[in-house]
């Protein structure tokens, strides 16, 4: 899943990388053993510096350890309000996903603010995403394949706390007959940035921008300045990265990724209104108008969580019952199944037929760490 086993330690580099999931994390394990301790912003921190992350192209889409304690529907929708480039500030993304927190289920990270995509599709007026890919199509061996999030006479202010942005850039490279990614950030915190969302998002427009291009998926790889957990949530990561008994065992459709770079930001906008009217009958319409199938199984996996939280279990299952099993409804059933657990305090017998489908699904996604 994530190449080649390497655990090369020197003195200006570190890179972790592992052939599957388990194998990158007792790679993480081993690097964690040691490192600095620095203070900032009222924390204390575990540090690694000048760290290279790398992610094989047989790999899924989602990290599928049980014990990161991700919530997927949370995640589903962030991403649909990075590609639909939704809100002006984070207080309107807020509203919008407020209904679907947690964003994880063991620690409390709602606080931190949501991505957005104002620096993917208007950076100074510019559609990077789009630039690059028409880049690409015309001349696929570029290295000018690159997308900013840093601009120096803006961003770059050391006494300003929240100046800079933690990514700074990403390049999509074509080799080996398949597209690469290289991403760069000056910090990354494992549990508040990449097990919660940066590697889902990496991973999908890396896939989306390949898709595009017609062309195999490569190896995503991150380079990590400063590469952070806090300290006080050391049990946490050592509990996540315990997997000792952990190995494929079913397989797990990846989702076609079917969707359209021109229909993209509308398609995800008119998802994202229909989640803001409570999945309302009367505006059905907005849902009928997703031209991307892909996107179109995010909000019906979207509404079937809110159809659980308003105690209408037949309409839930039904729903569940028709979307195409792959991936995306795997990760959801895991967060359907707390829904429902929390609900069943009267043992019900509607929510355990329904608690028996969605424990069988969570525990396959579960299961398929490779």
């Amino acid at each position: 899943m994530f190449g080649n086993l390497l655990n090369i330690i020197q003195d200006k580099m570190i890179i972790i990388s592992g052939k599957n999931e388990y194998e990158f994390y007792e790679n993480l394990k081993l690097n964690l053993n040691e490192g600095n301790i620095v203070c900032s912003n009222n924390h204390e921190y575990f540090c690694k510096y000048s760290v290279l992350l790398n992610f094989s192209g047989k790999r899924k889409l989602l990290f599928h350890n049980k014990k990161l304690g991700s919530n997927y529907l949370a995640m589903l929708l962030e991403f649909l309000m990075v590609i639909g480039n939704f809100g002006k500030e984070n207080i309107d993304r807020l509203k919008v996903i407020k209904n679907f927190y947690p964003r994880n289920y063991l620690l409390n990270l709602d606080s931190f603010e949501l991505r957005d995509g104002e620096r993917i599709f208007d950076w100074h007026g510019i559609n990077q995403l789009k630039r690059i890919v028409d880049i690409l199509k015309k001349e696929k061996q570029t290295s000018r394949g690159i997308l900013f999030f840093l601009d120096v006479k803006d961003t770059i202010n050391v006494e300003s706390e929240y100046s800079q942005p933690c990514q700074h850039w990403w390049q999509f490279l074509y080799k080996n007959n398949m597209l690469y990614m290289n991403a760069c950030f000056r910090s990354l915190s494992l549990e508040e940035g990449l097990f919660l969302i940066n590697y889902f998002e990496l991973n999908m427009f890396l896939r989306l921008v390949a898709k595009w291009l017609d062309v195999e998926c490569g190896d995503l790889n991150v380079f990590v300045g400063q590469l952070v957990t806090k300290t006080e949530n050391s049990n946490y990561i050592k509990e996540a990265l315990e997997c000792e008994s952990w190995k494929e065992k079913k397989d797990v459709r990846i989702s076609d990724l079917e969707i359209s770079i021109e229909y993209m930001q509308e398609d995800a906008n008119n998802a994202i209104k229909f989640v803001q009217l409570d999945f309302s009958y009367k505006y059905r319409y907005l849902r009928e108008r997703i031209r991307s199938k892909l996107i179109q199984e995010w909000v019906d996996l979207l509404h079937i969580a809110y159809l659980i939280n308003n105690y209408k279990y037949e309409e839930a299952m039904n729903l569940y019952n028709r979307v195409e099993k792959d991936e995306f409804k795997l990760a959801c059933a895991t967060s359907y199944l707390r829904l429902l657990e929390s609900n069943n305090k009267e043992n019900s017998l509607l929510i355990q037929e329904i608690l028996g489908v969605v424990k069988k699904d969570a525990e396959v996604f579960w299961e398929n760490i490779g």
